[in-house]
Order: structure tokens, then sequence, then C-alpha cells
């Protein structure tokens, strides 16, 4: 390989290939003049050839650009927001995931305290009682085939608001509730569906109103409330539900009054004396 500087050949360089490809091409840029061939270069300079941009071409789907170095800060946070991709985000829509803690309007009560309850199936020492007892340690677990129901029959027809369950998914995993269907009925023969809701790995307590789209249907009245768990979550085939409460409208406390008022002031004035 030759290199010419100006007008004087300077050979410092040598080129390696078979006689066949020896044909030099030459390529001028500036003063420097390189006779091309199909060898390796190695050059103990800089050589303004390798400088320039057109001899390499990059196409633009290749090309690529080198990431912004990040902090430790930024590597940690980018870190724990790809372990945890759910964290600090809302949950679908649709889908419901639990309170800590039991939050009920003043203007309801529990009125499943009389009535009659039962279930589809329950594995010894697991039965309806535990659904009751007040306590989270225990639950209810089914023991048959899906769905598994929970029955809670009335002795006179009464106004149903909302019911509660609670169910942990980091204690019970594949045995948690992923899909509920509430329905009501005058009994078993003609119960109708009024309500599914999608859990989404629950921890604590899931309120689900049984008023309809119309605001004006703020409850139910029905002898029969049917709670029946039609899936769990990771495929599981038994359930379990640590505790279930049923909660309705107060009675109204002034007698013949058609309209139910709830507030001190309202029921102050609702009558003349």
């Amino acid at each position: 390989m030759t290199c010419v500087h100006g007008r004087k050949p300077v050979t410092n360089f040598t080129s390696v290939g078979p006689a066949q490809f020896r044909r030099p091409q030459r390529a001028l840029l500036g003063r420097t003049t390189l006779i091309l061939g199909p060898a390796l270069f190695i050059f103990p300079e800089p050589s303004p050839l390798l400088q320039s941009p057109n001899l390499f071409p990059v196409s633009p789907k290749s090309s690529t650009r080198a990431a912004p170095m990040e902090s430790d800060g930024e590597e940690e946070a980018a870190a724990a927001a790809a372990a945890t991709p759910g964290a600090g985000a809302a949950p679908p829509a649709g889908r419901l995931k639990g309170c800590p803690e039991l939050s009920v309007d003043g203007d309801m009560r529990e009125m499943a305290k009389t009535a009659a309850w039962s279930v589809s199936s329950c594995k010894p020492g697991n039965g309806v009682a535990s659904l009751r007892d007040d306590s989270l340690d225990t639950y209810w677990q089914s023991d048959g085939a899906q769905p598994h129901l929970v029955n809670i029959q009335f002795q006179k027809k009464v106004q149903l608001q909302l019911v509660v369950l609670y169910v942990d998914f980091k204690l019970d995993e594949s045995y948690t509730p992923s899909k509920i269907s509430i329905r009501a009925g005058d009994g078993f023969h003609n119960l109708k569906e009024i309500k599914t809701v999608n859990l989404l790995k629950p921890v604590g307590w899931v309120h689900i109103s049984l008023s309809g789209a119309d605001p004006r249907e703020t409850f139910i009245h029905t002898f029969m409330l049917q709670i029946a768990v039609l899936a769990n979550h990771l495929n599981g085939r038994d359930t379990h539900i640590r505790q279930i409460k049923i909660y309705g409208p107060r009675p109204n406390p002034v007698p013949h009054q058609p309209f139910h008022f709830t507030s001190r002031e309202c029921i102050m004035y609702s009558t003349v004396r």
C-alpha cells in the first residue's frame, strides 16, 4: 500500500493479499491519497480517511444511539418499578382489590344475623359457621365442583343494599375467589343474577353494592340471597372466604312516613307538631 502526501510517495505501510486482488483503487481525500486493497490496514496515527463520514455510510435503520447514563437513584427506581409493575397504579376497571378496614355508612345495618345460612359444600372444621364468627383467622373452605354457593334465607322479605366479604390473596392464594356472582329471589327456584364482579388479588374487605343502574334503585327486596364463586385465582378448585356481612337500610324512625330520611335535620322537620 502506498500513501502519497502531496507529491512525494511514502511507503511506510504494506498491504497483504493475493496477487489478483492487488490492483489498487485510488481515493483522493484532501492532500492524502490512499491506495485501497482487500487487506487490513493499521495506521500508526489518525488518518483523515477514517474521520470521513462518507467512507462507511450507516443505514438509518441500523443506526443506534447510546442511552444516557443513569444515576444510582434512577437505576434503583427503575428496578423497583420493574419488580412491582402494578405498584401505585389503580386496579383495572371493574376489578375490586379490597379495603383493610370495614367501613359502612351509618344509615345501614347488618341484616343477616337472624337469617338461615347454608353452603354447597365444606371441609370438616371449615363450615358455614366460620363465615359468621367475626374472626379473620378462620374461613369457609368449599369441597366440590364450582360454582361454590353460599345461601342466605330470610324469614321475611327484606331490603338489602350491600354485601361485604373478607378475602386474603396473600394467605389463600389459589383459594381466593376471582369472580363472584350475586343472585336474589324468593327461593332456589327463581334466583336471578343481579351483580357479577371480578376480583384482582384482593386483600381485605370487598364491598359489593346491590344497587341497580337507576339511581332510585338503591336496594333490592328479596327473601333469599345467594353468593356464587364462579372462579378462583390461579385456576384454583376450592375457595376460601373468611367473613360475609349483609347490610340493608335502617328502618325509618318516623312511623307512617312515605319517605326514608336519614339525616337528623330532615327527620326533625318531616312532621308537623
